[in-house]
């Protein structure tokens, strides 16, 4: 007797309870991919030397920034299972700590921005490529913060099984980045022509408005009242934000 399941078990578990769970996070990491594919594509033609830049900028910035929003994937493990007990108000206290730890989280990633041409420069770069860097990270910096809160309202939104609103947030974040792009890189549509650090700018538009298309769902759909995600404070609750660090850390 074999106590190992069977394929059509597995199948059936995964096409139940896995791939429901799983492809909005893929779709959402497709959408991610296809927007930074796309701005590629704009910088390209401001030169070779910023196209050579601009694959140090994303290496740069995608290390520094999962860095960082890691640590908040724990999240979705306490939200998840707070949220299978039925225990909505405590869903709302891990939230806004998680809120609090990714203010906190963003500090030393701004910092790390606005000095990131030194740091190059440091670490053998040439100054043209560190020039367009930092250009580039002097417009992303305002994005930094936006961006791990809006990871804290992704991990909850993947918890209480409402990742379609996070694929419609990715969705109208990635128009806006294309439309804000396009003009502060090259001047259209009455924008200033600021180039590199244009679309530094763009991406910390998209940043807020992807943070603030959320919460102001999360305000006014009745769904999600049930939670209190605004009823407290941001006051640091010690315990909570031990155990998100503690869970955190390794994946970080």
């Amino acid at each position: 007797m074999s106590f190992l399941p069977s394929f059509g078990e597995l199948w059936a578990f995964a096409r139940t309870r896995v791939l429901p769970l799983a492809w909005p996070m893929l779709t959402n990491q497709f959408i991610v991919v296809g927007s930074v594919f796309l701005s590629m594509i704009m910088l390209s033609h401001l030169g070779h030397a910023v196209l050579a830049a601009s694959a140090l900028i994303f290496s740069t910035q995608v290390s520094c920034m999962v860095l960082g929003m890691s640590i908040l994937f724990s999240l979705s493990i306490f939200i998840g299972r707070a949220f299978g007990a039925g225990q909505h108000a405590e869903i709302g206290h891990y939230v806004r700590q998680g809120w609090l730890m990714a203010m906190v989280i963003s500090i030393p990633v701004i910092i790390f921005f606005l000095n990131s041409g030194r740091i190059l420069m440091a670490c053998g770069q040439t100054v043209q490529n560190a020039t367009l860097v930092q250009s580039y990270f002097y417009g992303y910096a305002w994005g930094a913060m936006p961006l791990f809160l809006s990871v804290v309202n992704q991990q909850f939104c993947f918890a209480i099984h409402r990742q379609k609103f996070v694929i419609l947030t990715g969705v109208c974040g990635v128009i806006v980045l294309l439309f804000t792009a396009n003009g502060m890189i090259f001047g259209h549509f009455g924008m200033p022509k600021l180039g590199v650090r244009g679309f530094g700018y763009a991406m910390a538009i998209q940043n807020w408005f992807s943070l603030l298309f959320m919460w102001i769902r999360f305000h006014r759909n009745p769904a999600f009242k049930i939670f209190r995600l605004f009823s407290g404070s941001l006051r640091p609750e010690w315990k909570r934000l031990k155990q998100i660090f503690i869970v955190g850390w390794p994946i970080c």
